[in-house]
C-alpha cells in the first residue's frame, strides 16, 4: 500500500499524466507566433526503472542539428509501460 501512495505522490508531482500501466500522451509545451512551419525536428529521452536516464532533447540542439533558425512550437510525446520503461520525444516545429 505504501509503494502505491508513493507513486500515486510522485506521479502528481511531474507535469506529464503518467499512467500506472500505460501512458501515451501528446501535449504542447511551447508556442510560438504561428501555425505554419516548413521544417521538424525530434530528439527522445529514455529511463529505465525511473534509474537509468539518456538522451539529449535539448530544444536549441533540436533545432540547430535540423537546420530551423525560427522556432514556431514544440510537442512532447510520452509513451511510458508500468513505471518501467519511459520514452519522451520532443518535436520542434520551424523554419
Amino acid at each position: 500500500m505504501s509503494i502505491l501512495i508513493c507513486v500515486l505522490l510522485i506521479n502528481g508531482a511531474l507535469a506529464t499524466p503518467i499512467g500506472l500501466i500505460f501512458t501515451n500522451v501528446i501535449e504542447t509545451v511551447a508556442v510560438g507566433s504561428s501555425d505554419t512551419y516548413s521544417k521538424t525536428g525530434s530528439a527522445s529521452n529514455y529511463n529505465i526503472l525511473y534509474l537509468i536516464g539518456l538522451g539529449d532533447s535539448g530544444i536549441q540542439n533540436i533545432a540547430k542539428n535540423n537546420g530551423i533558425t525560427k522556432i514556431k512550437y514544440v510537442d512532447k510525446h510520452t509513451i511510458s509501460l508500468f513505471y518501467l520503461f519511459n520514452i519522451e520525444t520532443f518535436t520542434v516545429y520551424g523554419d
